[in-house]
């Protein structure tokens, strides 16, 4: 995992969209890699996949909980938005990352 996120810095990657997650019983985020925050889905079940979010990105990035109640953290609803004045403007975009 700590590979994979440091990777994502050099890269400057803003979201990282990960499965299966290692550590998936780990509770602080901060913990794993300072730089990102992680968005694992429903608290009290494990998570199949993680959004790692880096901590200097400009994005606004909302989990949509109420999209993925019922899913079993098999799937992460996403609303994304860009930095003011950035490619896009204010529009927002979505994303869902589903794991099979």
């Amino acid at each position: 995992m700590e590979a994979v996120l440091e990777t994502a810095v050099q890269k400057g990657a803003d979201l990282v969209l990960i499965q299966e997650p290692c550590g998936e019983t780990e509770k602080d985020s901060t913990r794993l890699y300072p730089s990102f925050r992680l968005i694992r889905g429903k608290e009290g079940e494990a998570a199949k996949c993680w959004v790692a979010i880096n901590q200097e990105s400009q994005y606004q990035v909302t989990e949509l909980k109420d999209l993925t109640r019922d899913c079993a953290n098999y799937t992460e609803a996403l609303e994304v938005k860009p930095p003011s004045g950035g490619p896009g403007g204010q529009a927002s975009k979505r994303c869902l990352d589903h794991h099979c």
